[in-house]
């Protein structure tokens, strides 16, 4: 049987990059040839030019890009801020040559605020750190951004959502290029869990705020203080002065969801708070949100978190 091409996988440095991930990054996919038992992953760290990337305290050396590569990772952030993306053209161009050449570009947590920067996921479904999602969506509109996900892939690119999501995004390379059982193996090494679907559990917030000047600031205040009467659409539209209709399509425009997602997901959000109480029984809970049957409550609650809700209790108050 003839041995396989090897898998060549550049890790993009630049000023802003957490070091240790880069390091973490390397290390992961060592194990990985370890399991493997050969050199399938072949890594360099790069930037657009050979130069030392560092916080004055921890430097590497990273090289001037390669010819080709299969996989470009665009690594975690440290001490981001918004003004710093005014200064990865450089970067942007490079993500921009290698994507045209064919590589699959792979960004995690604000890593993939650059990728963004650079155009390249416009049109696409993707996720970066829940807490800086408020910020993506005004920053990047057309990006498709997914609260919910932990991971969001196409043949295209591949983006994780928080800091320690990126371990999930290796997991996926590996399982993409050497199958489930080589990943699974790797993250029993490294002490991970398989890949998870959902970075909800950690999000305070579910869904983001209707888009500026959409007129629903006080329904939505409205809703959150209402979840404890079974409040429907009609009761939405009526508050807002629309007819059914109208509500409707002017609240999907203004959120991206329908009302009555909306309202599951609110619900959601108020139930994940009341779990972290042991006091309060499951019913207790649902009467709160304004539910009745714990069967569906379970079912919307697993689809929106990728937990059961005593599941999530039990890492709540772990």
């Amino acid at each position: 049987m003839p041995k396989r091409k090897n898998l060549k996988i550049a890790i993009m440095a630049y000023d802003a990059v957490s070091i240790g991930f880069v390091l973490l990054i390397r290390d992961v996919f060592k194990i990985a040839n370890m399991v493997l038992e050969s050199d399938f992953y072949e890594l360099e760290i790069i930037s657009y030019k050979q130069r030392h990337v560092g916080d004055g305290e921890v430097s590497l050396q990273a090289k001037a890009p390669g010819k080709a590569y299969d996989y470009i990772i665009v690594p975690p952030a440290t001490d981001f801020k918004p003004s710093f993306l005014n200064n990865y053209e450089k970067e942007g161009r490079l993500l921009q040559a290698y994507r045209d050449k064919g590589s699959v570009i792979v960004s995690s947590c604000l890593g993939s605020l650059i990728v963004a920067q650079a155009g390249l996921l416009d049109g696409a479904s993707a996720t970066t750190h829940w807490a800086w999602l408020d910020f993506a969506k005004q920053k990047f509109p057309e990006v498709q951004w997914n609260i919910q996900k932990m991971i969001c892939e196409t043949s295209e690119f591949i983006t994780a959502g928080g800091y320690l999501a990126a371990i999930d995004l290796l997991l996926s390379i590996i399982g993409r290029s050497s199958g489930k059982n080589v990943a699974q193996k790797v993250g029993k090494i490294i002490l991970a869990e398989t890949i998870r679907e959902s970075q909800s559990i950690f999000s305070m917030k579910l869904v983001l705020p209707g888009k500026a000047g959409s007129g629903f600031e006080n329904l939505e205040a409205w809703v959150e203080n209402n979840l404890r009467r079974d409040i429907q659409v009609n009761d939405m539209a009526e508050f807002s002065l629309m007819s059914l209709r109208t509500f409707q399509r002017k609240f999907s425009e203004a959120f991206g969801i329908s009302p009555q997602r909306y309202l599951q997901i609110k619900r959601v959000e108020k139930a994940k708070q009341l779990l972290s109480d042991q006091s309060l029984s499951l019913e207790e809970i649902l009467e709160r949100v304004g539910l009745g049957d714990p069967s569906a409550f379970r079912k919307v609650f697993k689809r929106e978190i990728g937990l059961s809700p005593s599941e999530f209790r039990r890492r709540s108050i772990s």
